[in-house]
């Protein structure tokens, strides 16, 4: 698992690509979620699902939706891979800090 805190200002495109190191995992088949909270426990700020391939899982805001989130500062981010078929059977990609910061990134 990937510690990584990170910056994402709002109105920016964001991705973050994990590469699983473990030798016996193969992430194809499995479905993968970002998720940022301001607690971890608390209410969801924005969740997106990943694509998955081989040893490889990529996540993707657009600039658009990041616009949409209302809440600000330090929150807490993860990222799983798991296999629908069986729920017990999941990987934590990664977690850490995001910091949103309220000023709009002004590109296209």
């Amino acid at each position: 698992m990937n510690v990584k805190d990170i910056d994402l200002n709002i109105g920016e495109d964001f991705g973050i690509v994990y590469a699983v190191q473990d030798d016996n995992v193969d992430l194809t088949g499995f479905k993968s979620v970002f998720a940022i909270r301001k607690r971890a426990s608390g209410p969801l700020v924005i969740k997106v699902q990943g694509v998955t391939s081989g040893k490889i899982a990529t996540f993707n805001i657009s600039g658009k939706d990041t616009l949409e989130i209302k809440s600000f500062g330090e929150h807490v981010y993860d990222a799983f891979a798991y296999k629908e078929s069986e729920p017990s059977r999941y990987y934590k990609l990664g977690m850490g800090v995001v910091n949103i910061i309220q000023d709009v990134a002004m590109h296209d």
